[in-house]
């Protein structure tokens, strides 16, 4: 049964996209955090970085969460018309 699974999420790609996806997700919101951590360079430079990579988390969450969001109305519809 475990290998059934391990073979359903291979041959289907857009599930091993959502996983990837969400781990490399997960991945990039642990390292800014851990970088926001740190001391900001009071520079030009590092006010720069810190502008650019807050917008680029920005934009990482904006997508995650659209994806989540388009993966559960896509489960109620699927949901919806096989109940029916």
């Amino acid at each position: 049964m475990a290998d059934d699974r391990k073979l359903s999420i291979w041959r289907h790609p857009r599930r091993l996209g959502f996983i990837l996806f969400n781990l490399a997700a997960l991945k990039l919101l642990t390292m800014w955090f851990e970088w926001r951590a740190a001391p900001i360079d009071p520079d030009v430079g590092g006010v720069l970085d810190t502008v650019l990579i807050s917008a680029g988390m920005a934009v990482l969450v904006t997508v995650w969460v659209g994806m989540w969001v388009a993966w559960g109305v896509f489960l109620y519809l699927r949901h919806r018309r096989h109940k029916t």
